[in-house]
């Protein structure tokens, strides 16, 4: 007896009967307008800058996926129905959500079991974590979500505990178990600026009479008079706070903006070592490679680089690295180094297990499992296996396919999709590469 065939399942053809016009596609813009504001998804949340902020991150309610229709019951639907479901996939599409890799899993790991050492520890000689890797392979993106997930366990183990987890003391503080701030937007001749990242601390606890922010500067460059307190006073107030908040991560991304060729970067690489000491929480710092590296290493503090600090100039180049090697700062000693790398060699089966997970997320009308599968070679030769481009390159897709009417994401779809400049480069590259090699074979 012959197996039986599976029935196909009807499509909507790939040049839709029903194109969508500039009335529509004003409709479909409005309406996921509102519904992002309404429920946005975790892409769109607001910068992080005060422990609101943080909070608004954590507890913001994810979408969730959208029922999509089959091809018969879209031609069933109204005008008015199919804005609504073109609206809802585009926002889930655009947000689609994240996947812990078998490395990525490996440092959050790493890292939760840090935290949990450094809490039971009397120690103050506390160890913390830098994460290093190139940029758009997601160092963010996993740094924030092993905070996000923290943050929620200590609450529901709070509230366990106590029967709330907000208020913990006498002075009204609030429960804040993580702390998170990103050392990006300011000048490059005040990157070091000690007083800069004390001000972004300062303002995440909301801690009053703080506007301690050397980037602050009018565009005349006369800072205006104004009531502030002192370097000393500050750091005694952010410690006190940490402890009342019961604070035990702090992540401190974009730390590649501490350059150790700055003269700046040992006296923030002393007040962070002091900050372990005092603070009983694990410091994780986040950045880009070898800059990075600012907070691990530093270079000789010269009479000339002085002046040309004090004059806001640009600091001279340093000799060569061989004859003038850069010195170990005493947190070399402290953080576990671990560098997180794109999908390429030998994790390229990292690449394709997550777009094997999008693969089941997509919400496409003509979309199949394993559509998305077939295409994993290409996705990864694309984008160079940077997370970053990978999701990029996926999500506008969707946005085409959805657009168009198309309804599906294929190479020839793909093609059509510009991204990243460096993305778009290495695709290039890869193609001559791949072609050179074919006139050789021949």
């Amino acid at each position: 007896m012959k197996p039986l065939k599976p029935k196909k399942v009807p499509m909507i053809p790939s040049k839709s009967n029903e194109p969508v016009d500039e009335n529509d596609l004003t409709e479909f813009l409005l309406a996921a307008e509102i519904g992002s504001n309404l429920e946005s998804s975790e892409a769109s949340t607001p910068a992080i800058l005060t422990y609101l902020d943080w909070r608004n991150y954590v507890n913001h309610k994810k979408i969730t996926r959208p029922v999509v229709p089959t091809a018969l019951e879209w031609a069933t639907l109204t005008k008015g129905e199919k804005t609504k479901s073109r609206s809802e996939r585009s926002r889930y599409n655009s947000a689609l959500p994240p996947l812990l890799t078998v490395s990525r899993k490996k440092i959050q790991d790493d890292i939760l079991d840090l935290i949990v050492v450094n809490r039971q520890s009397n120690d103050s000689a506390r160890t913390g974590a830098v994460i290093r890797g190139l940029p758009t392979v997601g160092k963010t993106t996993l740094v924030k979500f092993i905070g996000k997930q923290y943050h929620r366990a200590c609450c529901i183990l709070r509230e366990a505990e106590h029967g709330q987890s907000d208020i913990v003391t006498s002075t009204n503080h609030k429960f804040n178990p993580v702390v998170y701030i990103s050392l990006g937007g300011v000048r490059s001749n005040q990157k070091t600026s000690m007083s800069n990242v004390l001000g972004k601390l300062a303002r995440f606890y909301q801690i009053p009479g703080e506007e301690f922010d050397s980037s602050d500067v009018p565009s005349n460059g006369k800072r205006k008079r104004r009531k502030t307190i002192s370097e000393r006073e500050l750091i005694a107030s952010i410690v006190a706070t940490a402890r009342d908040c019961k604070t035990s991560l702090i992540i401190i991304d974009e730390i590649s903006n501490v350059d150790s060729k700055f003269v700046g970067a040992k006296f923030i690489s002393d007040a962070f070592k002091d900050f372990m000491n005092e603070i009983a929480a694990t410091f994780v710092f986040c950045g880009i490679g070898d800059e990075a590296e600012g907070i691990l290493f530093e270079w000789e503090v010269t009479p000339d680089k002085v002046t040309a600090h004090m004059k806001n100039e640009d600091i001279p180049d340093q000799t060569n690295a061989d004859e003038n090697p850069p010195l170990q700062t005493q947190m070399y000693y402290r953080l576990i180094d671990r560098k997180l790398l794109p999908f390429q060699k030998s994790l390229e089966e990292e690449g394709k297990a997550l777009i094997e997970f999008l693969d089941k997320e997509i919400a496409l009308i003509n979309h199949e499992v394993g559509d998305l599968k077939a295409l994993s070679e290409h996705i990864i030769l694309r984008t160079d296996g940077f997370i970053g481009a990978m999701t990029l390159l996926i999500r506008l897709a969707c946005q085409r396919a959805i657009r168009t009417g198309v309804e599906k994401i294929t190479e020839e779809l793909l093609s059509e999709i510009i991204i990243t400049r460096a993305a778009e480069d290495s695709y290039v590259r890869a193609k001559r590469k791949a072609g050179s090699r074919r006139v050789k074979k021949a």
